[in-house]
C-alpha cells in the first residue's frame, strides 16, 4: 500500500474520532505510519482514555508493534484497539472483534457504531474461531424458565450436554453457527455487549532495554513500586504506573539522537500525557543538554536528577 493511500485512511478514521473526543493527541513518531506502535491517544467526552494503532491494512502491523501498544495499554490501565479495514485481500467485517498479537482489532464502522450507541459487537475472534458472547445466567434463566433441560437444549443445537453447562458456567462460549441457533431458541437478551472500553491486560515479560541510561531508570522505578513498560516504537521510551495510577512516561535521549529529533519526541510526549493523564519526564546524559531543553519549555532532568526526583516523589507518598 502507498503511503498515501494509508495516510487518507488515517485522516479519515480521525475525522471520526474528532467527534467523539474531548482531546486528541496525535503521534506522528516515528514519521512512518507502518513502523509506529502508536497513533492516537484520545480521550472520549465521558472520560475514557484509549490508546489506538490505525492501519488500513493488518497484515502491516508487526507482532513487535503490536505487543508494544498492549504493554504500554497495559502500563497504563487504559485500552487499545487497532482500528483496519482488511487483511490483506479480505475484508474486515463491521460488528466482529479482531485480535492481532494481543490487542484488539475493529473496523472504523464497529468502532463508530459503538461510539454512537447504536450497536455493541458480541462476535469476537479467538484464535482462528469467530465466537458469540454470552450472558451465562441469562442462558440458565431462559432455559429454566422455557422448560429445557441440559440434554434438551443440547439436543435442539447438536451439541454435547457438557458444552450448554459450560455456557451456563461461563467457562466456554458458542461458535456463530451455535450461537445462532442459541438465540433462535432462547431470544436475543443471552447476548452480551463486548466493551472496547476495558483495559488492557497482558503477560509481562522482561524488558529488553536499548542503553544502560533506559535499564538505570526501569530500575529505580521498579523499586519504588512501579509497573514499567519499556517501548521503541513511539514517542515514549519508558514509562510506568503504580496500580495503574501515578503514571509517568519518559524519553530518553539515546547517542546518536540529535537534540532537535529529542525535541520532537519530548514535544509529542506532552501531547500524549495530556490525555493520558501522566506525567511527562525527558531524561538526558547532561545538564547543559537538560537546560537547553528547558529552554524550550520541555522539564528535562540527569539521571541524578531523576532518581532524585522519584525519591522525594516516593517519600512524599
Amino acid at each position: 500500500m502507498s503511503d498515501i493511500k494509508l495516510r487518507e485512511y488515517f485522516y479519515k478514521v480521525l475525522s471520526m474520532i474528532y467527534r467523539h473526543a474531548s482531546e486528541v493527541a496525535v503521534l506522528e513518531y516515528p514519521h512512518s505510519l507502518e513502523k509506529r506502535s502508536l497513533d492516537l491517544a484520545v480521550k472520549f467526552r465521558n472520560g475514557v482514555v484509549m490508546l489506538l494503532k490505525v492501519i488500513e491494512d493488518l497484515d502491516l502491523i508487526s507482532k513487535k508493534e503490536a505487543s508494544e501498544l498492549a504493554m504500554i495499554a497495559s502500563t497504563l490501565n487504559v485500552p487499545a484497539l487497532i482500528v483496519a479495514e482488511r487483511q490483506g485481500n479480505v475484508g474486515l467485517v463491521d460488528g466482529v472483534i479482531y485480535e492481532k498479537h494481543g490487542v484488539r482489532v475493529v473496523t472504523m464502522g464497529t468502532l463508530e457504531d459503538y461510539l454512537n450507541d447504536r450497536e455493541k459487537p458480541v462476535i469476537y475472534q479467538s484464535k482462528d474461531i469467530f465466537k458469540v458472547r454470552i450472558d451465562p445466567e441469562k442462558v440458565r434463566m431462559r432455559r429454566l424458565e422455557l422448560g429445557y433441560s441440559l440434554g434438551d437444549l443440547a439436543l435442539i443445537l447438536g451439541t454435547s450436554r457438557r458444552a450448554i453447562y459450560e455456557y451456563e458456567r461461563g467457562g466456554m462460549e458458542p461458535s456463530i453457527e451455535k450461537g445462532e441457533k442459541l438465540v433462535e431458541v432462547l431470544g436475543e437478551e443471552i447476548l452480551k455487549p463486548i466493551e472496547l472500553t476495558n483495559p488492557v491486560k497482558v503477560q509481562r515479560k522482561p524488558p529488553d532495554y536499548d542503553t544502560s541510561l533506559e535499564r538505570d531508570i526501569a530500575e529505580r522505578l521498579v523499586r519504588l513500586g512501579y509497573e514499567v513498560y519499556h517501548a521503541k516504537r513511539t514517542v515514549s521510551d519508558l514509562g510506568g504506573s503504580i496500580e495503574g495510577e501515578h503514571r509517568i512516561m519518559i524519553t530518553v535521549r539515546h547517542r546518536r539522537e540529535s537534540e532537535s529529533r529529542v525535541i520532537e519526541k519530548a514535544s509529542y510526549l506532552e501531547r500524549l500525557c495530556d490525555v493520558a493523564d501522566a506525567e511527562p519526564v525527558v531524561v538526558v546524559e547532561d545538564s547543559v543538554t537538560a537546560k537547553k531543553l528547558e529552554g524550550e519549555g520541555l522539564r528535562a532532568y540527569t539521571l541524578k536528577e531523576f532518581i532524585e526526583m522519584v525519591i522525594q516523589r516516593g517519600r512524599s507518598e
